[in-house]
């Protein structure tokens, strides 16, 4: 608290100051002013003078030739010297105010020089020139009696609750610039005039502004040098940003050997952060001691900034969390297919909820048991869907635990499928998937043996057509449910032309997009990207429940597939199809590879050949339609995009 009820108001300068690039006036009051005497006038303007001071941010008055040379420092010392002259400083001040505010939009007010007694710093009590500037009129209601009637009227004035602009120099400190606090509430670029020029300060060497040195310092070295030197992830990035600012929260001091071996603690790293420490004090003038009081007010002022975002990819964006203590805590395992994360954090700065994206799903949604029924999981959900949305994703898929399920479905969310003590897969549209499956045909016929084939065809080969005939041979109906996902350099259309045109002589295979359904990015990522062994069983077991269910509308008895001797994940998908199928009353027919010259015929080997240029080795390995494709105009700029990737071989 910088004024207490012992703080008076020992003379007052009021002038008006113009903006001298309009040509507006400077208009300098005759004398003091004569009201210091009124008690009540005093109180008002001492509570708005000094209450706008809350931070225990302090500054010097500076220069960096010398400070004799700032203005405002020598006419402060005129005045602690000698009160008789602080008329003559008023005025001195006053024009060197209307010197230096020149942009044409800075406004015009009224200038007050106040001299106090009694003000408080560092529990002492001692004297005071405070500088204030009102530039901001508000508009004012006066209800009053008028002829037996209440009137109303409007004045323009100015609100003793909002000040503009002030600056207070105690007198202490004199050889370091003074101890100055400064205020500005009309901080806009054109109106930095007032710290920057007028005043001219810069920030006292004290714990405050250490603490907040070095709390900004952590900041830019972990979002902009440390990357640039190791190999750091976005999610390690932030982790280090919680870990510092926990330090901050938790310890009293702060020593430079301590927070290297808590925070940091990689040797090559501490000595990075030690480098980097020199530099960021060279380059911005500054010294920032190894030990040092940690200042409360200063960590919570930077606890905003570090909520602020670490920027990832395609724009998206991971805050600074713990998330992975909460998942943990609440049983759910970190997906590492994440695009998008967010969280919720409590007074503590502690992480209270967080929510994830992939793609077009929601996931890893979690609520801290500490904040149950505080409507978080409500306001995760529905930031991650306005993300969505603003991404262009209006179809939403969401994986939950089982016994959130119902929560969300009261958020918008219908369930598609669970599996059993794991996850429950959700989506946004009421009877989206049911819409889905009335769209596949022909219908179930009694006494017709179904089939059912689902492929990426990436491209399709002779392969893909082998396991296709077979099906076709053994049954009166064959589904073929060809991938959707935009996943490669092939799209889409392209491969399910291309299946179509391979498979159009066979009049007992019907083709089909899979959808969102099947395969796809939302039902199973460990498809397209890594993962582990259990993530890609769990997303596997999910995929295939969801094939069930659109094997019972259509009548399909067994499902074909190709063995699988290089893919990993395809090769775990398999094994868990043939469990899994057989408790739902499909058989999982598994038959060998084709080949060619001892060789299994794969799409992986036709993107190899296309990548390295030699098109023409794929002719044994696809149907006409496929070779013609890709030998032909129609497939340049496809095989331009295979050319372009660095890897074409599936893990």
């Amino acid at each position: 608290m910088l004024y207490t009820e012992d703080t008076r108001i020992a003379a007052l300068a009021v002038h008006i100051v113009g903006n001298k690039a309009k040509d507006e006036p400077l208009l300098v009051s005759p004398a003091l002013s004569g009201q210091v005497g009124d008690t009540g006038l005093m109180q008002t303007l001492t509570a708005y003078f000094a209450g706008g001071f809350k931070s225990e941010e302090y500054y010097n008055l500076h220069h960096e030739t010398d400070l004799a040379c700032n203005e405002v420092y020598n006419f402060v010392c005129k005045v602690f010297d000698d009160r008789e002259t602080f008329y003559d400083n008023s005025v001195g001040l006053a024009r060197h105010l209307y010197e230096t505010g020149t942009h044409p939009q800075i406004k015009g007010g009224e200038f007050y020089v106040v001299y106090f007694t009694g003000c408080r710093f560092g529990g002492e009590a001692v004297d005071a020139v405070g500088l204030f500037k009102s530039e901001t009129r508000d508009t004012f209601l006066d209800v009053g009696e008028q002829d037996g009637q209440l009137h109303i009227s409007s004045c323009q004035g100015i609100n003793v609750d909002k000040l503009d602009k002030g600056c207070l120099v105690f007198d202490t400190e004199r050889e370091e610039g003074f101890a100055v606090c400064v205020v500005d509430n009309t901080n806009r670029a054109e109106a930095r005039y007032w710290i920057d020029d007028f005043l001219h300060v810069r920030p006292r060497q004290d714990n405050y502004h250490n603490t907040h040195n070095v709390l900004a310092m952590c900041k830019k070295y972990v979002t902009g040098h440390l990357p640039s030197e190791f190999d750091v992830s976005k999610a390690d990035q932030a982790e280090m940003l919680n870990e510092t600012m926990k330090y901050f929260r938790e310890q009293d001091n702060f020593s430079l050997d301590d927070f290297s071996e808590k925070v940091i603690r990689q040797p090559e790293v501490m000595e990075s952060f030690s480098r980097y420490k020199q530099e960021y004090e060279q380059e911005r003038d500054i010294r920032i001691e190894d030990e040092f009081a940690i200042s409360d007010s200063a960590v919570r002022k930077q606890a905003r900034a570090y909520k602020s975002v670490i920027k990832l990819d395609r724009n998206f964006h991971i805050y600074v969390h713990g998330n992975r203590n909460l998942l943990e805590q609440e049983g759910i395992r970190r997906d590492g297919n994440l695009d998008y994360t967010c969280g919720i954090f409590n007074d503590d700065w502690e992480l209270a909820a967080t929510g994830s994206c992939f793609g077009n799903t929601i996931r890893c949604l979690a609520v801290s048991g500490r904040h149950r029924g505080e409507g978080l999981l409500n306001q995760i959900v529905s930031h991650l869907v306005e993300v969505q949305l603003a991404r262009g994703s209006a179809h939403l898929f969401l994986y939950t635990k089982p016994d959130s399920a119902q929560y969300l479905s009261d958020l918008g969310f219908y369930e598609i499928v669970r599996v059993p003590g794991s996850l429950v897969f959700m989506e946004n549209r009421r009877g989206g998937f049911d819409r889905y499956c009335a769209s596949l045909s022909p219908k179930p016929q009694e006494g017709q043996s179904t089939a059912g084939v689902v492929m990426n065809a990436n491209p399709f080969t002779l392969g893909h057509r082998h396991l296709v005939e077979r099906a076709a041979r053994e049954n009166d109906v064959v589904h073929l449910f060809v991938l959707s996902e935009e996943a490669g350099p092939i799209p889409s259309a392209v491969r399910r032309e291309l299946v179509e045109q391979g498979v159009r002589d066979l009049p007992n295979v019907f083709c089909h997009a899979t959808g969102p359904y099947l395969i796809s990015s939302a039902t199973f990522p460990s498809y397209f990207l890594k993962d582990s062994d259990t993530v890609i069983r769990t997303q596997a077991e999910l995929d295939l429940r969801i094939f069930c269910q659109i094997a019972r509308r259509l009548g399909i008895q067994r499902r074909y597939v190709g063995q699988e001797r290089s893919s990993h994940v395809t090769r775990l998908y398999n094994e868990v199809m043939c469990q899994k199928l057989p408790e739902a009353g499909i058989q999982c027919v598994e038959i060998p590879r084709l080949t060619r010259d001892g060789a299994a015929v794969s799409a992986s080997a036709v993107r190899q050949a296309i990548h390295d240029g030699q098109p023409e080795r794929i002719r044994d390995w696809v149907p006409a339609s496929t070779y013609d494709f890709f030998t032909g105009p129609r497939g340049a700029s496809v095989c331009a995009a295979i050319q372009r990737e660095a890897e074409v071989i599936h893990y």
